[in-house]
Protein backbone atom coordinates (compact mmCIF):
# COMPACT_ATOMS: atom_id res chain seq x y z
CA UNK A 1 0.00 0.00 0.00
CA UNK A 2 1.37 2.92 -0.58
CA UNK A 3 2.06 5.89 1.16
CA UNK A 4 -1.78 8.22 1.91
CA UNK A 5 -1.42 11.23 -0.05
CA UNK A 6 -4.23 13.51 2.11
CA UNK A 7 -3.29 16.27 -0.36
CA UNK A 8 -4.88 14.34 -3.36
CA UNK A 9 -8.84 15.31 -3.70
CA UNK A 10 -9.18 11.60 -5.23
CA UNK A 11 -7.39 10.00 -2.00
CA UNK A 12 -9.76 11.84 0.50
CA UNK A 13 -12.67 11.05 -1.72
CA UNK A 14 -11.74 7.04 -1.09
CA UNK A 15 -10.79 7.25 2.23
CA UNK A 16 -14.30 9.02 3.12
CA UNK A 17 -16.46 6.66 0.94
CA UNK A 18 -14.81 3.33 2.06
CA UNK A 19 -12.32 3.78 4.37
CA UNK A 20 -14.60 2.25 7.44
CA UNK A 21 -13.72 -1.47 5.07
CA UNK A 22 -10.83 -1.52 6.75
CA UNK A 23 -11.64 -0.73 10.14
CA UNK A 24 -15.36 -2.52 11.15
CA UNK A 25 -14.88 -1.72 14.50
CA UNK A 26 -15.01 2.08 14.07
CA UNK A 27 -18.35 2.40 13.68
CA UNK A 28 -19.04 0.35 17.94
CA UNK A 29 -15.95 3.13 19.02
CA UNK A 30 -17.60 5.81 17.95
CA UNK A 31 -20.90 4.72 19.35
CA UNK A 32 -18.56 4.89 22.62
CA UNK A 33 -17.02 8.11 22.03
CA UNK A 34 -20.45 9.55 21.91
CA UNK A 35 -20.89 8.01 25.29
CA UNK A 36 -18.32 9.49 26.93
CA UNK A 37 -19.08 12.97 25.61
CA UNK A 38 -21.75 12.90 27.60
CA UNK A 39 -19.91 12.90 30.70
CA UNK A 40 -18.08 15.68 29.79
CA UNK A 41 -20.44 18.62 29.70
CA UNK A 42 -19.47 19.81 26.18
CA UNK A 43 -22.10 22.60 26.17
CA UNK A 44 -20.14 24.32 28.46
CA UNK A 45 -17.20 25.15 26.69
CA UNK A 46 -16.60 23.77 22.62
CA UNK A 47 -15.15 20.70 21.47
CA UNK A 48 -11.39 20.32 20.15
CA UNK A 49 -11.13 17.58 17.03
CA UNK A 50 -7.38 17.03 16.27
CA UNK A 51 -7.80 15.73 12.74
CA UNK A 52 -11.26 16.34 12.11
CA UNK A 53 -10.61 14.79 8.11
CA UNK A 54 -13.92 14.51 6.14
CA UNK A 55 -16.29 15.68 8.87
CA UNK A 56 -18.19 12.30 9.56
CA UNK A 57 -17.42 12.24 13.18
CA UNK A 58 -18.18 16.36 13.77
CA UNK A 59 -21.94 15.29 11.96
CA UNK A 60 -22.03 12.13 14.17
CA UNK A 61 -21.47 14.46 17.21
CA UNK A 62 -23.86 16.98 16.38
CA UNK A 63 -26.46 14.44 15.64
CA UNK A 64 -26.75 13.55 19.17
CA UNK A 65 -25.58 16.60 20.92
CA UNK A 66 -27.61 19.73 18.74
CA UNK A 67 -26.34 22.47 21.10
CA UNK A 68 -22.63 21.91 21.46
CA UNK A 69 -19.30 24.01 19.49
CA UNK A 70 -16.65 22.04 17.64
CA UNK A 71 -13.46 23.37 16.69
CA UNK A 72 -11.33 21.09 14.16
CA UNK A 73 -7.84 21.17 13.02
CA UNK A 74 -6.83 19.26 10.20
CA UNK A 75 -4.16 19.62 7.48
CA UNK A 76 -5.38 18.32 4.17
CA UNK A 77 -7.06 21.08 2.15
CA UNK A 78 -8.98 18.20 0.20
CA UNK A 79 -10.55 16.94 3.42
CA UNK A 80 -11.14 19.92 4.55
CA UNK A 81 -13.21 20.55 1.68
CA UNK A 82 -15.22 17.47 1.98
CA UNK A 83 -16.13 18.39 5.38
CA UNK A 84 -17.19 21.74 4.65
CA UNK A 85 -19.56 20.84 2.42
CA UNK A 86 -21.05 17.95 4.66
CA UNK A 87 -21.37 20.28 7.58
CA UNK A 88 -22.79 23.30 5.92
CA UNK A 89 -26.00 22.60 7.49
CA UNK A 90 -24.61 23.20 10.70
CA UNK A 91 -23.52 26.84 10.44
CA UNK A 92 -21.44 28.42 13.18
CA UNK A 93 -21.68 25.55 15.45
CA UNK A 94 -18.22 23.93 13.14
CA UNK A 95 -14.94 26.01 12.89
CA UNK A 96 -12.29 24.32 10.83
CA UNK A 97 -8.44 25.59 10.70
CA UNK A 98 -6.23 24.41 8.79
CA UNK A 99 -3.06 23.52 11.09
CA UNK A 100 -0.74 20.36 11.46
CA UNK A 101 -1.01 18.27 14.90
CA UNK A 102 2.82 17.76 15.19
CA UNK A 103 2.73 21.55 15.63
CA UNK A 104 -0.56 21.83 17.94
CA UNK A 105 2.12 24.11 20.28
CA UNK A 106 2.14 26.65 18.18
CA UNK A 107 -1.91 27.32 18.30
CA UNK A 108 -3.02 30.47 20.08
CA UNK A 109 -5.70 28.64 22.22
CA UNK A 110 -5.57 29.52 25.79
CA UNK A 111 -5.43 26.91 29.14
CA UNK A 112 -8.54 25.54 29.67
CA UNK A 113 -9.91 25.96 26.29
CA UNK A 114 -12.04 23.15 25.93
CA UNK A 115 -14.57 20.77 27.64
CA UNK A 116 -13.29 17.57 25.52
CA UNK A 117 -10.53 16.75 22.85
CA UNK A 118 -11.00 14.27 21.00
CA UNK A 119 -8.34 12.45 18.26
CA UNK A 120 -9.96 9.86 15.78
CA UNK A 121 -7.25 7.89 13.93
CA UNK A 122 -5.14 11.11 13.45
CA UNK A 123 -2.28 10.98 16.15
CA UNK A 124 -0.45 7.90 15.03
CA UNK A 125 1.03 9.59 12.34
CA UNK A 126 3.08 11.22 15.21
CA UNK A 127 5.98 10.20 16.65
CA UNK A 128 6.74 9.10 20.36
CA UNK A 129 8.34 12.46 21.11
CA UNK A 130 5.41 14.81 19.08
CA UNK A 131 2.62 12.45 20.63
CA UNK A 132 4.23 13.13 23.84
CA UNK A 133 4.37 16.79 23.32
CA UNK A 134 0.84 16.64 22.18
CA UNK A 135 -0.60 14.91 25.12
CA UNK A 136 1.06 17.34 27.64
CA UNK A 137 -0.53 20.53 25.29
CA UNK A 138 -3.60 18.72 25.34
CA UNK A 139 -3.77 18.59 29.28
CA UNK A 140 -3.40 22.33 28.90
CA UNK A 141 -5.98 23.27 26.52
CA UNK A 142 -8.96 21.59 28.35
CA UNK A 143 -11.05 22.46 31.27
CA UNK A 144 -10.34 21.44 34.91
CA UNK A 145 -12.75 17.94 34.38
CA UNK A 146 -12.01 17.62 30.80
CA UNK A 147 -12.07 14.96 28.58
CA UNK A 148 -9.52 13.52 26.16
CA UNK A 149 -10.88 10.83 24.07
CA UNK A 150 -8.44 8.99 21.88
CA UNK A 151 -9.51 6.66 19.22
CA UNK A 152 -6.92 5.08 16.98
CA UNK A 153 -4.71 1.93 15.60
CA UNK A 154 -2.44 0.36 18.02
CA UNK A 155 1.04 -1.04 17.16
CA UNK A 156 1.14 -4.78 16.87
CA UNK A 157 3.88 -5.83 19.35
CA UNK A 158 5.86 -8.36 17.69
CA UNK A 159 5.18 -11.73 15.27
CA UNK A 160 3.39 -14.16 17.63
CA UNK A 161 1.13 -11.04 18.62
CA UNK A 162 0.66 -10.47 14.88
CA UNK A 163 -0.74 -14.51 14.34
CA UNK A 164 -3.28 -13.80 16.52
CA UNK A 165 -4.50 -10.74 15.32
CA UNK A 166 -4.76 -11.87 12.24
CA UNK A 167 -7.37 -14.78 13.88
CA UNK A 168 -9.42 -11.50 14.66
CA UNK A 169 -9.36 -9.81 11.43
CA UNK A 170 -10.40 -12.88 9.73
CA UNK A 171 -13.34 -12.66 11.36
CA UNK A 172 -14.05 -9.56 10.96
CA UNK A 173 -13.61 -9.95 7.35
CA UNK A 174 -16.42 -12.67 7.69
CA UNK A 175 -18.85 -11.03 9.43
CA UNK A 176 -18.80 -7.37 8.09
CA UNK A 177 -17.28 -8.35 4.74
CA UNK A 178 -14.62 -5.90 5.27
CA UNK A 179 -11.07 -6.09 3.91
CA UNK A 180 -9.17 -5.55 6.73
CA UNK A 181 -6.43 -8.79 6.36
CA UNK A 182 -5.57 -6.93 3.11
CA UNK A 183 -4.68 -4.03 4.72
CA UNK A 184 -3.14 -5.25 7.44
CA UNK A 185 -0.64 -7.81 5.40
CA UNK A 186 -0.09 -11.39 5.10
CA UNK A 187 2.83 -11.35 7.32
CA UNK A 188 4.53 -9.64 10.34
CA UNK A 189 7.38 -7.77 8.15
CA UNK A 190 4.70 -7.18 5.28
CA UNK A 191 2.49 -5.58 7.93
CA UNK A 192 5.50 -3.47 9.12
CA UNK A 193 6.55 -2.22 5.56
CA UNK A 194 3.05 -1.19 4.98
CA UNK A 195 2.34 0.99 8.04
CA UNK A 196 6.12 2.27 7.41
CA UNK A 197 4.35 3.42 3.52
CA UNK A 198 1.75 5.02 5.03
CA UNK A 199 3.43 6.98 6.72
CA UNK A 200 2.06 5.50 10.06
CA UNK A 201 3.88 5.51 13.76
CA UNK A 202 1.41 3.51 15.84
CA UNK A 203 2.18 3.01 19.17
CA UNK A 204 1.48 0.46 22.11
CA UNK A 205 -1.78 0.40 23.81
CA UNK A 206 0.54 0.42 27.20
CA UNK A 207 2.28 3.03 26.05
CA UNK A 208 -0.50 5.27 25.40
CA UNK A 209 -1.47 4.51 28.88
CA UNK A 210 1.84 5.18 30.49
CA UNK A 211 2.54 8.76 28.34
CA UNK A 212 -1.11 10.14 29.29
CA UNK A 213 -0.90 9.30 32.97
CA UNK A 214 2.93 10.54 33.02
CA UNK A 215 0.97 14.07 31.30
CA UNK A 216 -1.29 13.66 35.18
CA UNK A 217 -4.09 12.39 33.28
CA UNK A 218 -6.73 10.05 34.96
CA UNK A 219 -6.92 7.07 32.28
CA UNK A 220 -9.23 4.27 30.95
CA UNK A 221 -9.10 2.21 28.11
CA UNK A 222 -12.91 2.24 27.15
CA UNK A 223 -12.53 -0.45 24.60
CA UNK A 224 -9.75 -2.35 22.65
CA UNK A 225 -10.72 -4.91 19.41
CA UNK A 226 -8.00 -5.92 17.66
CA UNK A 227 -5.26 -3.25 17.15
CA UNK A 228 -7.83 -0.80 17.38
CA UNK A 229 -8.81 1.16 20.91
CA UNK A 230 -10.52 3.71 22.65
CA UNK A 231 -8.72 5.61 25.54
CA UNK A 232 -10.32 8.08 27.88
CA UNK A 233 -7.84 10.76 30.04
CA UNK A 234 -9.50 12.59 32.34
CA UNK A 235 -8.11 15.73 33.63
CA UNK A 236 -7.69 16.53 37.11
CA UNK A 237 -10.17 19.48 39.20
CA UNK A 238 -13.18 20.28 38.64
CA UNK A 239 -15.41 22.85 36.42
CA UNK A 240 -17.44 24.87 38.68
CA UNK A 241 -18.37 27.03 35.67
CA UNK A 242 -20.29 24.05 34.28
Amino acid sequence: MPFQDWSDPQEAKRWDEKGDRTNPARAFQLELLLCALATAKIEAKPILDLGFGSGRVEELIFNHFSHVQIVGIDQSQAMMDIAKKRLEPYGEQFVGMQHDVRDLHTLNFQNDSFSCVIAVQSLHHLVAVELKRAYSWIYKVLQPGGVFLLLDRMRVENERTFDVLQSIWRDQDTREHSTVLIHEGNTFMEHQNIVQQRGDFPALLDEHMAWLRETSFDVACLHAYGNRALIAGIKGGTNDQA
